[in-house]
This record gives C-alpha cells, sequence and structure tokens, in this order.
C-alpha cells in the first residue's frame, strides 16, 4: 500500500495486488477492503483482471478514506486494515491482509523528526534478537516481551542493527507506535565482486517488499561502519560507487521512505552524503574522550552535515555488568573484566543531556536495548557477550540506566533506588541516587527520614552523603505522582572490616578478580 495523498478531511491510498496465475487464462474478481480498529468497512471497491497467460499482473485500486485517523506513534498507533481478496470463476479464493498506518515523515534539519507535522526527538533504542539459551531462535512470546520492555522504558524509536527484523516484530512496533529504522546486513566491509552486488540487491529488495506495508518502518538503512577496517583501505575497493548504486535501487524500489546510513566516519567523508540521511555511531565516555564530549561530537557533525538533513546518533552506550559495583565509579577499561554498573549510568547521564540540547538531531538510539552475544569479546564479567545492554542477555534484570531513560522519557510513574545491587557495604558514608519523574522524592533509612529531594533535569534526586548502621540497612525511597504514592527500597548490609579490611573500590579492582574461570 502507498498513501498517494493525506490531508485532514481524505487520504487516498494506492493498494497494488500482485497475482501469479501459473499461466492460466481467466478473469478474476479482486476485492480490496480497508477497515478501521472497530472491523467497520471505511472503504472498498472490487475490480475484475485479466489474468492471462502471465505469472504476474499487478492490480492497482485506489481508495479514499474520509475523515482518516493518523498513525501518530506512540501516542496514536492507529492502524487500519486492508482485506485483499481474490475469486476466480470456479469459485477458487484468496485473502490477505495487511496493516496501514497513515502518516507523513520527513526530517527537518533544525528542528528534528517530523511526524505528522510535528516535530520531535525520537528516543530509540538498537535491538539484537538473540538472547541467553535462545541464541536467534526466539518464540513470538519472546519478541513481545523484548517489545514491551522497550515501550515500557519510554523509547519511541527501534534501530534493528544490523539486519531486518521478524514480521512479527515489525507487527508489533506497528501496534507500539515504534518509529523503526530497518536496515541490510552491510557491515564494516564492501566488497567488489558481482556476487557481492547482486546479494546486496538481493537482501534490500526483500526486506523491502517483505516489510512494505509496515508504518512503523520510517528509513531504510543500507550501511553500518563501512570503511573504517584496515582491509578497505588496503583491497582499492570504491565503497562508495557500490553505496551510491545501492542507495540508487533503495530509491527507485521504495520512493516514499527516506534511506539512512550508520557512520563512524567523521569528517567531510563523500561515504555520509550518500544516503538521505546520516547518523553517527560515537561512544565518547568509553572507547573515547569524556561522556562530555558527546557535546564536542554533536557540534562537529551538526557542522559538517547538519545543513543537509540534521544528523542522528546511530549508536552510543557503555558496557556494565549487574554484578559489579563502584561509587563514585571511574572509568574502566572497554576490554577489561571490570565494567561497573555505576559508570554506565552516569555516563548515559550525561551523553543523553548532551544530545537533549541539540534539536538538530533528529534521534539517538542507544546501544543497545539488551545484552547480546559476540564471540570475540572478552570483557566484563562473561565472556562472549557485549555488555552495553540496558537489559541483562536473559532479559531478567534491568540495568539501573534502563531507569534513567524510564524516568525521563516515559510518562509511567518511575521511583528508583540505584546501586541496589551494591548490597555487601564496607563504608559507613554512602551515597544514593535516586531515578523518578515525581516533583519531590523522600528518602528514609531503617525507617528514619533524610530528607526530601527535588529531582534535577535528568530526573536525578541525590543525597551525598547516608549513613549507614553496621548490618542490615533498609533504603526507602518515596514520591507521589498524580496523586498517588509510589514506593522503592532494597537493602544493604554494612560490614566495616569487610573480611580483609579493604575498601569497596580496593576490593573489586583487585587484579586477582580480572580473570575468566
Amino acid at each position: 500500500m502507498t498513501t498517494k495523498s493525506l490531508s485532514k478531511s481524505k487520504a487516498e491510498v494506492e493498494v497494488n495486488t500482485l497475482l501469479n496465475s501459473d499461466g492460466k487464462a481467466g478473469d478474476v474478481d479482486v476485492a480490496v477492503e480497508i477497515l478501521d480498529m472497530k472491523g467497520r468497512k471505511v472503504a472498498g471497491k472490487t475490480v475484475k483482471a485479466a489474468a492471462g497467460e502471465k505469472n504476474r499482473l499487478e492490480v492497482p485500486v485506489t481508495l479514499a478514506i474520509a475523515n482518516p485517523i493518523l498513525w501518530n506513534g506512540v501516542k496514536n498507533p492507529y492502524l487500519y486494515q486492508v482485506k485483499t481478496s481474490i475469486r476466480t470463476a470456479d469459485g477458487q479464493t484468496d485473502e490477505l491482509v495487511q496493516p496501514l498506518g497513515l502518516r507523513t515523515v520527513s526530517v527537518n534539519p533544525k528542528e528534528g523528526f517530523v511526524l505528522n507535522g510535528k516535530t520531535m526527538q525520537i528516543k530509540g533504542v538498537s535491538r539484537h534478537q538473540d538472547m541467553k539459551g535462545k541464541g536467534w531462535a526466539l518464540s513470538p512470546e519472546d519478541e513481545a516481551r523484548d517489545i514491551m520492555l522497550i515501550a515500557d522504558m519510554g523509547a519511541d524509536g527501534v534501530r534493528t542493527g544490523h539486519y531486518p527484523a521478524s514480521t512479527n516484530i515489525y507487527d508489533l512496533c506497528d501496534k507500539a507506535g515504534l518509529i523503526v529504522w530497518s536496515e541490510v546486513p552491510n557491515v564494516n566491509l564492501v566488497w567488489d565482486t558481482p556476487e557481492f552486488r547482486e546479494n546486496n540487491r538481493l537482501q534490500a529488495r526483500e526486506m523491502i517488499f517483505q516489510h512494505w506495508n509496515h508504518p512503523s518502518i520510517c528509513m531504510w538503512g543500507i550501511f553500518n561502519e563501512i570503511g573504517h577496517q584496515p582491509e578497505a583501505a588496503t583491497r582499492g575497493v570504491d565503497m562508495e560507487a557500490e553505496l551510491t548504486e545501492l542507495n540508487k535501487f533503495v530509491k527507485e524500489t521504495d520512493p516514499s521512505r527516506m534511506t539512512v546510513g550508520a557512520s563512524n566516519q567523521a569528517g567531510r567523508r563523500k561515504l555520509n552524503n550518500i544516503p538521505d540521511l546520516i547518523a553517527f555511531n560515537t561512544y565518547p565516555g568509553w572507547y573515547g574522550g569524556g561522556p562530555e564530549t558527546m557535546k564536542g561530537n554533536l557540534n562537529g557533525y551538526i557542522r559538517d552535515y547538519g545543513g543537509k538533513m540534521g544528523i542522528a546518533v546511530s549508536e552510543y552506550g557503555h558496557g556494565a555488568s549487574a554484578g559489579m559495583h563502584e561509587n563514585p565509579a571511574k572509568r574502566p577499561s572497554p576490554t577489561g573484566f571490570w565494567h561497573p554498573e555505576e559508570w554506565q549510568s552516569h555516563a548515559h547521564e550525561i551523553n543523553y543531556r548532551c544530545i537533549r540540547e541539540r534539536p538538530e538531531v533528529w534521534g539517538a538510539f542507544v546501544w543497545n536495548m539488551f545484552d547480546f552475544g559476540s564471540s570475540s569479546r572478552f570483557e566484563g564479567e562473561s565472556p562472549g557477550i557485549n555488555d552495553k545492554g540496558l537489559e541483562t542477555y536473559d532479559r531478567k534484570t534491568p540495568k539501573d540506566a534502563y531507569f534513567f531513560y524510564r524516568a525521563n522519557w516515559s510518562p509511567r510513574p518511575t521511583v528508583y533506588i540505584t546501586s541496589r545491587r551494591f548490597a555487601e557495604r564496607t563504608e559507613k558514608t554512602v551515597p544514593v541516587k535516586v531515578y523518578s519523574n515525581g516533583s519531590v522524592v523522600k528518602l528514609s533509612v531503617n525507617g528514619k527520614p533524610v530528607g526530601s529531594v527535588k529531582p534535577d533535569d535528568l530526573k536525578r534526586a541525590v543525597w551525598p552523603e547516608v549513613t549507614l548502621k553496621p548490618g542490615v540497612n533498609t533504603i526507602t525511597a518515596t514520591a507521589s505522582i498524580g496523586g498517588k504514592t509510589y514506593t522503592d527500597s532494597c537493602k544493604w548490609t554494612l560490614n566495616p572490616a569487610g573480611g580483609d579490611g579493604k575498601k569497596d573500590s580496593e576490593r573489586y579492582q583487585d587484579p586477582s578478580l580480572k580473570k575468566y574461570k
């Protein structure tokens, strides 16, 4: 389906039905109906088509919908259904039902992503589809849980890095109102062979034809991090020429959507000007510079490419092992064993503030929503795992950073005590940080009030010095949100001696703990 025109009073939709007659001649009736969310018919038409002896026949039908309701992202993901029925002279029938969402999308270089005429900055995440114990063999129920977790956090966008997702994932995104960047697995290297070029186009064509009708998909990704591998510079391959041709192919196959690339090649590179939109993979606070250098990175991207279509952040993130803790956290080695959860949340706070302040950034996609398998990784608490996820690989533990984003992105009431898994303490005086979208947060320790704090612009309520007693301590945070009271609680045990006389930071930095068994 293609939306030919859209206004408040009328939408015109072309439904193009593809028939395969198996070489048999004869007329067929093609009946097309558009149903609203209550199953009521709002438009319909039946036409006759002469199948002839062609194996492939296209039957276009244009329908008008009066006073259309828009698919408006998470605010109102309204879906029509298009039902196409085929009837031959001998009564044989076929039927297909597809989703229809009516929306307009574009990007304003100065103001961001534009959905139905309203500007926004996409609050997105990237998703790898594997999980612990199942690999890529996820069930529909697993996929529904993934999208639920993403939506619960308040995200309104998903990047399918670095391959198309299942049809079920796109169905779920349609219904949840998530804006989707779907991409082909064109990663790292471009090979200068006819076979590679044809395979590139085959995968793009299949992605587009299979998922054309999903309103959640707003852009097609054509590459990720092309050209940074040493091998790319030594083979003499004209990467730009191949990507230019691929971009042209995708645009001709589906003129209704924008193309986008994810680059880690900053500066004025021809590569970055090929797609309609360009985004950058950048990891300040993890692979280069401190978290605050995100600001300078964005300034450079906007300077070099902002005048074209604005820019996006296609990847940013930090590793974290839910079983490792340090307060205050110091920046760890990305390839090392030590990945404290506190550094991930701190760095995300600073990164996101820099992103949020720039409307020219039309979207940003956290890398990654979930920890995922990566055989070459030997870092964090689990070998073979990339631990940059906001959730653990088994989907059982949302990390602190998950609740940072939920407090900032979701209207759902949030009160969450960070460092809750840092349960064994050796220091009597500790900081307490709570993520909350309440106006005021009250803190108590062992039932005794500590004080009330108004969360800052990043939804952080912080008590720099809170005293613990020896033994078990109950930490409780409370906030009134929308006239209701919400509470979070956790337990920390203080053992001043720590069994070895070391402070927490000294113990967790012990070299003997940096070895895999």
